[in-house]
C-alpha cells in the first residue's frame, strides 16, 4: 500500500471535528478602503501585462511587414 494512503487510513476517524474548515475570505477581515488598494493593485498588474503583450504583438507585426515587404 502507498505510504500516502496508508497514512491517510490511520487517521482515527472519530478526533475529526466537522466544521467550518476554510479561511474567512479578505472581505472579511480588511476593510473595504483596503479591498480596493489591493484590487487596484492587481488591476494595475493586468494592465501593465496587457500592455507588455500589446508590444510583443506591434514588434512582431512590424517584423512581419519588414519580412514581406508590406506596407
Amino acid at each position: 500500500m502507498n505510504g500516502l494512503y496508508q497514512a491517510s487510513a490511520m487517521v482515527d476517524p472519530t478526533i475529526i471535528k466537522l466544521g467550518t474548515v476554510a479561511d474567512p475570505g479578505p472581505e472579511l477581515l480588511l476593510d473595504k478602503a483596503r479591498l480596493a488598494k489591493i484590487k487596484v493593485r492587481k488591476l494595475d498588474m493586468v494592465i501593465k501585462g496587457l500592455e507588455e503583450q500589446i508590444d510583443v504583438l506591434r514588434l512582431e507585426q512590424d517584423m512581419l511587414k519588414k519580412e514581406y515587404k508590406i506596407k
